[in-house]
């Protein structure tokens, strides 16, 4: 009976060895039998579990057959009780454990690289070892949901931010998937302990990764300083389909792929009349296309089609019920209109009074100071009052005007191109 027994109890330490193997290795595998003793604890108690079944296999090889029970309470009764305090001992382990500074343990294909609580928000970085590209629709925790819509290649990492969620210990995490080519939802989910808030606790990312401020971290693919979609860096840093985004110091500057100026009206645009001499007006792909060799080509206002390919709202002097030139006649009274309301009262380049569809008039028809010889508001330069006074914009003057170290455009990531006038914004 004796040697039954020892049998038995190194039987029971082989399959609690077992169970512990497999949970020390879950953070590769994604299969955790239990979530409540974590792989270091594991690996650790599935050794003294395998060690408990060799040495419980050599006492019952060692029992002789008639062995009375009082010697046998003498010979082994200190085996018995060695037993009975181990068994306790990894109960209290198993009841006890504290997993806050633990990663979640994800079901397959995903694997918890990091957690951790920033102000109201739960910061999740997770990775794709399933071997198959997914699209992650959404992530639950708890009461908290996410929607997403972020694609994870195989073997890549992203970060997914919960907004305003401060979930309990023992919440439940679940992030909903698509597989590639499959248009079923799955699900792959995990219990959380204490999720701590800080940089490198909690199981947590090691780093404090902020989107939205200037620097591409961790997971970021892009940071263009705001957390605003549809400007090619949406609010989780991922860049944004049929945009590029290249880092200029250690933050991202993104262009649409549908770009202004190429006579397509795309996404975003209203129109698209391609690019003009600034000086001429007439129709160009280069500079070297321009008449004039101080010419340059590049997509205008003031034709009805702005520079940003938005639709002008026109206004002509012969229609706006204002006397232009000051000569008494109103619109069609005027002479100068010649009957039609496009025309113009009085519209003379050079003579100092910006008049539609001037956007500047300096009183000289002379390019390169600002106010092109057809009074066009040269690119890098801003024009005001009357007659115009031109001086180069912030973001192309060669100055720190915000004093960030970072001068003009495109190297001030606040510069969205050479004649933006305000680099702090």
């Amino acid at each position: 009976m004796a040697r039954g027994l020892y049998v038995s109890l190194s039987i029971t330490y082989f399959v609690l060895g077992l169970i512990f193997l497999v949970n020390s290795v879950s953070p590769l595998t994604g299969l955790a039998i239990t979530e409540t003793v974590p792989p270091s604890s594991s690996a650790l108690f599935g050794i003294v579990s395998f060690a408990g079944a060799w040495w419980m296999l050599l006492i019952a090889n060692r029992q002789k057959k008639g062995q009375a029970a009082m010697e046998f309470m003498e010979t082994y009764g200190w085996a018995v009780l060695a037993t009975i305090i181990a068994v306790g001992g990894l109960m209290y382990v198993l009841l006890t454990a504290d997993t806050s500074s633990e990663l979640p343990l994800l079901t397959p294909p995903f694997v918890s690289q990091g957690i951790e609580l920033q102000g109201t928000d739960v910061v999740l970085e997770i990775k794709n070892s399933g071997g198959i590209d997914t699209t992650i629709q959404e992530v639950t925790i708890g009461n908290c949901v996410e929607p997403v819509t972020t694609l994870l290649r195989s073997d890549d990492t992203t970060i997914i931010a919960i907004d305003n969620c401060t979930p309990p210990p023992g919440a439940r995490l679940t992030i909903k998937y698509l597989l590639t080519q499959s248009t079923l939802s799955q699900y792959s989910w995990a219990t959380l302990g204490n999720i701590i808030g800080g940089s490198g606790t909690g199981g947590g990312l090691g780093w404090s990764a902020e989107c939205g401020n200037n620097d591409i971290e961790g997971g970021e693919e892009c940071d263009d300083g705001n957390i605003s979609p549809g400007d090619g860096c949406d609010d989780g840093c991922t860049i944004e389909p049929g945009w590029t985004c290249i880092e200029i110091n250690d933050a991202s500057v993104c262009t649409s792929n549908a770009f202004c100026g190429n006579k397509i009206v795309e996404l975003g645009e209203e129109c698209d009349d391609g690019k003009q001499c600034i000086t001429t007006g007439t129709s160009c792909e280069s500079n070297s296309d321009c008449e004039l060799p101080e010419d340059i080509c590049a997509v205008r206002s003031g034709d009805g089609c702005s520079a940003t390919c938005m639709i002008e709202e026109a206004i002509y002097e012969c229609d706006d019920g204002d006397d232009n030139d000051l000569d008494g006649f109103v619109d069609l009274e005027d002479p100068n209109c010649g009957g039609d309301p496009t025309g113009i009262e009085a519209n003379t380049c050079g003579d100092g009074v910006p008049e539609f569809p001037e956007t500047c008039d300096d009183g000289n028809q002379t390019s390169g100071d600002g106010c092109s010889a057809v009074c066009i508001t040269e690119p890098g330069y801003v024009c005001t009052g009357q007659p115009s006074s031109c001086t180069k914009a912030q973001c192309n003057d060669s100055l720190d005007n915000d004093g960030d170290g970072k001068i003009d455009y495109p190297n001030d990531i606040q510069c969205t191109n050479i004649s933006d006038n305000d680099e702090s914004k």
